[in-house]
């Protein structure tokens, strides 16, 4: 068995046993199953001896470069209509999960005032108001929250502030999936646990994937909703 074979042995069998600590759970064994498989691919781009970035291959965009376009070079729509007719189809999802406690602050960054009395989220709906306002459509906000974030969220969407009766744009929220974090040395989850109930369970030995979760996120644990807005 080549070292390669044994490591991704070694994550199955990882993988294979926090599955077992939440049996049943269809949910957690189909992001394990997610995780696993982009551990794999880890595995497999160090062992062709890709595990570093190659910086000197990364070049910023510059002026001119026909992959790149200016705002100013961007077509207008004709009319109003053509504008209601593209906004209609339009989702806008902010990334939500993480935690502003290297800032102080105990809850979402996004709650995070940024003068007084106007936080991120209050900036987000604003925005999104003043489109559906102006164009007479209804732009939804999604939130891509994670395990950490999602109950705060909620808590702070029921505020009168954001009420569908006091502001005209639909907030909706999605939780990421929940990842266990590497170990650096042995490259295996360091979780021994994957179900919360236990007395085990240790929140900071996990992470949400982030931005890059969007698709998956959507089909795993939204796919009404991600349906929903399909059809609209």
């Amino acid at each position: 068995m080549t070292a390669l074979e044994q490591q991704l042995s070694a994550l199955h069998e990882s993988v294979e046993r926090l599955k077992a600590t939440d049996a049943g759970n269809e949910v957690t064994a189909c992001e394990l199953d997610n995780f696993e498989r982009l551990a794999a691919r880890h595995l497999h781009e160090r062992a062709r001896g890709h595990h570093e970035i190659a910086w000197e291959s990364v070049h910023a965009l510059l002026p001119g470069d026909p992959r790149m376009r200016l705002y100013e070079e961007l077509e207008e729509p004709e009319s109003r209509e053509e504008c209601r007719a593209l906004l209609q189809k339009l989702v806008v999802l902010k990334l939500n999960g993480g935690l502003g406690t290297s800032m102080g602050c105990e809850g979402p960054k996004n709650a995070i005032e940024i003068r007084p009395g106007v936080s991120f989220y209050d900036c987000f709906v604003d925005q999104i108001e003043h489109l559906n306002e102006t164009y007479d459509v209804d732009v939804p906000l999604v939130l891509l929250n994670s395990f950490a974030t999602q109950s705060l969220t909620e808590e702070i969407l029921r505020r009168e502030c954001y009420s569908p009766e006091r502001r005209r744009c639909r907030i909706l929220t999605v939780q990421q999936q929940r990842f266990p974090r590497i170990d650096a040395e042995t490259l295996l989850p360091v979780p021994s646990t994957a179900c919360e109930d236990s007395l085990d369970f240790n929140l900071n030995e996990w992470y949400p994937p982030g931005h890059g979760d969007v698709h998956d996120t959507l089909l795993l644990h939204a796919p009404e909703l991600l349906e929903k807005l399909r059809a609209e």
